[in-house]
């Protein structure tokens, strides 16, 4: 059976820099068309569809239930087949898109008039997206990645402009660029990505795409289920609440977006280091880029004030503070992101993935708990509080993990010619750990 063989590899500051640029510069594309939208739309409107693509980033993050995260490690490791890849790439496709369209049929009944059936062309645009991505990824052509990101964004933001200009509502024009743009990028992917490391297309109708990805899929849900903060926010707040967070809310994730470039880029690299020494000689390389990330949100913590006027003018005064504390949550977001990849790419993704759940069910329940009174204010606490004590519990995590894993180099020492210390088994933590995809 023929296996993915990665090309050439670039060094990880380089792709994690054209990932940074590529992820950055898009965002700013894409807090652009918000913004336009924000401010042609009444408030109650652009609170609805807003909430309608934020449950589409949820389904996408239930429906790949971490495939995507797994299959780029195997591939990395070269552990995963064109073949069983490929088999598993049409099974998911074609789930999503059959939830994803009884999702559609199913609001247009329900809530003809919530524009919540929106979810589904841009959640399905989205999986493809993400899924065509993963073979780049999984042979270190980050670099290549970031190009089709950057086009994802250029093609929403001129099809935004190209609507609106024809008489397309703004929050018509918003949901429908960003499916397209979803698009544009899933075909660009596609036809960059090297012919031997494309997955060959077969139907299997007992392939279980969700096989092993377990510990990824419960983390990638979790992260996928914090996009329900602004469902919950309409729901205990009202419309105009979630219009005044959703209105600022995409305007961290340049900042974040760096680190989740640096995290990105970085996964082949710490998977295959053979300790947490060589792991972070990697990781040093490119280390500038969450450094940049923070300086950034102590930045937009001063300026909100600024910057929400202008931008948004004075009906949107009461973001002004929301946005603070999001920018201010984005600095432990930023230290939580590598912390979470390496210990993940070092065979703690169960530990992770249990913390993250942790996290997020504390934050969706403090979102219900002060929305009402704080309104959109409530939400963005909510996430500063429980990204900080993320943090904390990473932080120790990972010293745990390194600590035992040098004990148990130390351990090995002893080994006789066999390879075994009383008749056991006394490989290195790390070679023990790394077990053989089940592919």
């Amino acid at each position: 059976m023929k296996t993915l063989t990665p090309p050439r590899e670039r060094g990880l500051a380089t792709q994690a820099l054209s990932l940074a640029i590529a992820t950055g510069s898009g965002q700013v594309m894409i807090a652009v068309v918000y913004i336009l939208t924000a401010r042609q739309s009444a408030v109650a409107e652009f609170g609805y569809v807003t909430t309608a693509i934020a449950l589409g980033i949820t389904f996408v993050g239930f429906i790949d239930f971490g495939t995507n995260s797994l299959w780029v490690r195997e591939i990395s490791k070269r552990n995963l087949t064109n073949y069983e890849f490929g088999r598993r790439y049409v099974s998911k496709v074609l789930i999503a898109g059959v939830v994803l369209a009884a999702w559609a049929v199913v609001t247009l009944i329900a809530f003809p008039t919530s524009g919540f059936w929106v979810a589904a062309p841009i959640g399905f645009a989205l999986l493809v997206n993400q899924s065509n991505q993963v073979a780049l990824r999984g042979i270190a052509r980050a670099e290549t990645v970031s190009l089709s990101i950057f086009c994802d964004r250029l093609a929403v933001l001129s099809i935004y402009i190209v609507l609106t200009l024809i008489g397309t509502s703004p929050t018509t024009a918003l949901w429908i660029s960003l499916t397209a743009g979803s698009l544009i990028a899933a075909c660009l992917s596609w036809c960059l990505t090297p012919a031997q490391a494309k997955p060959k297309l077969r139907f299997n109708v007992r392939t279980n795409p969700w096989k092993s990805s377990g510990n990824y899929g419960l983390f990638t849900l979790g992260v996928s289920s914090a996009n329900l903060d602004l469902p919950i926010l309409t729901a205990v707040a009202g419309p105009v609440a979630s219009g005044i967070y959703g209105a600022v809310n995409k305007w961290t994730q340049p900042l974040s977006l760096l680190t989740s470039a640096f995290s990105s880029a970085a996964v082949p690299f710490i998977s295959r280091s053979e300790s947490w020494g060589q792991a972070w000689g990697h990781l040093t390389k490119a280390i500038w880029l969450p450094i940049l990330a923070m300086v950034g949100s102590v930045v937009l913590i001063l300026t909100a004030p600024f910057i929400v006027e202008i931008f948004l003018g004075r009906a949107y005064a009461n973001s002004v503070p929301v946005l603070q504390f999001l920018a201010l949550a984005t600095i432990p977001m930023i230290v939580n992101q590598p912390l979470a990849m390496v210990l993940q790419s070092r065979g703690s993704d169960a530990l992770v993935a249990r913390l993250n759940t942790l996290a997020i069910m504390t934050q969706l329940s403090l979102v219900l708990v002060l929305a009402p009174a704080l309104g959109a204010t409530g939400a963005a606490v909510a996430l500063v509080t429980t990204q900080s004590i993320l943090t904390v519990l990473l932080v120790f995590a990972v010293r745990r993990a390194a600590t035992r894993e040098r004990k148990g180099d130390k351990e090995c020492r002893g080994c006789n010619s066999a390879g075994t210390l009383g008749g056991g088994d006394c490989r290195p933590l790390r070679c023990r750990r790394v077990d053989k995809f089940d592919g």
